[in-house]
């Protein structure tokens, strides 16, 4: 069985979603991350495309990791409350 090798084309996508991530373990809120279907892979959402330009364009976006730059940079808040 031939093997196919892909060195020349790193970032060719060739099944499924793709995400990257540059990861700064000495400090987590430092991360940079995209993802090709964007922030949510639900069809017809808002947020389901809106990170495939930056991730053709290898940009990146902040992920921020502790509880307060979360909250800091939260879009939108969800509360799930049980009937």
């Amino acid at each position: 069985m031939n093997q196919i090798k892909y060195v020349d084309q790193p970032y060719n996508v060739r099944s499924g979603p793709v995400q990257r991530m540059i990861v700064d373990v000495g400090d987590w809120n430092d991360t940079l991350a995209v993802n090709s279907v964007g922030q949510s892979g639900h069809l017809f959402h808002p947020h389901r495309e809106d990170q495939i330009s930056m991730w053709q364009n290898v940009e990146y976006r902040s992920m921020p990791f502790s509880p307060e730059a979360v909250e800091k940079n939260a879009e939108a808040v969800l509360t799930l409350t049980p009937q």
